[in-house]
């Protein structure tokens, strides 16, 4: 939803990425990465996609649920791209990026899926929301950047449906700082990718994407849903599933 008009945001290229299980990004080489002599993890896409946004700005995306690593709360990154031209490929080019952020999960969440494997596997240190600056630094701002969510069957190897109203800045250009470029020929890592490495384009140059990067709509623009837990038939919903 664009925050100055609070109307949906239609044809917008939603870019979004994650960390595996345990708590690896695919596309990166780096010490906090996974092995770091995997080099052949620089060509892997895995848990990386791009949506349009529909008429009432709604995009879905399936995926599996993020894993922890060291350093940061558990979360999913995302971008949002105005006025790109979408390629054969599937992939995009131009536009403006208007919107860089993360979205977040409650604990309670968080330690019901730690329960299943891999996750329970993983062994980098698990960061509590409360403990995560950046997640910290979203909410001193007046946003809520934690999911809604609920649950696809009596257990959490079912799925989870998860949900979330953000909105963004239409007029912002935002200029995100890639640490891996990728072509025709492959991915390729940026020389100059600097302190942020690990986490693949998410924070933008510097800390850039920080100011106002994860907004919600102005009260106006109706209610924030209520956080809840609950079973809901499985046919009825797209499902974002636990890794097995």
């Amino acid at each position: 939803m664009d925050i100055n008009s609070c109307t949906p945001v239609s044809n917008a290229a939603v870019d979004f990425w994650h960390a595996n299980a345990t708590g690896v990004y695919g596309g990166v080489v780096s010490p906090i990465n996974g092995d770091v002599n995997d080099h052949s993890n620089l060509q892997n896409k895995m848990l990386r996609g791009i949506q349009v946004s529909d008429q009432d700005g709604v995009v879905e995306l399936t995926s599996i649920f993020p894993g922890h690593y060291g350093g940061r709360a558990v979360h999913v990154h995302i971008l949002a791209q105005l006025n790109a031209t979408q390629l054969a490929n599937k992939t995009v080019t131009g536009g403006t990026t208007a919107h860089v952020g993360q979205l977040y999960f409650d604990m309670d969440l968080i330690n019901e899926v730690r329960k299943v494997e891999p996750y329970a596997g993983n062994q980098q240190a698990l960061v509590e929301n409360d403990k995560d600056i950046l997640l910290r630094m979203s909410a001193a701002n007046g946003a809520d950047p934690v999911v809604e969510y609920t649950f696809l069957g009596p257990s959490i190897s079912d799925g989870i449906f998860a949900w979330i109203n953000f909105g963004i800045n239409g007029t912002n250009v935002r200029t995100p700082y890639a640490a891996v470029g990728c072509s025709e020929g492959g991915c390729v890592a940026n020389p100059d990718k600097g302190p942020f490495a690990g986490f693949g384009k998410g924070f933008g140059k510097g800390v850039e994407a920080l100011k106002g990067g994860s907004r919600r709509p102005p009260k106006t623009c109706g209610k924030k849903s209520r956080r809840v837990r609950k079973v809901v038939p499985r046919e009825n919903l797209a499902m974002a599933r636990v890794e097995q």
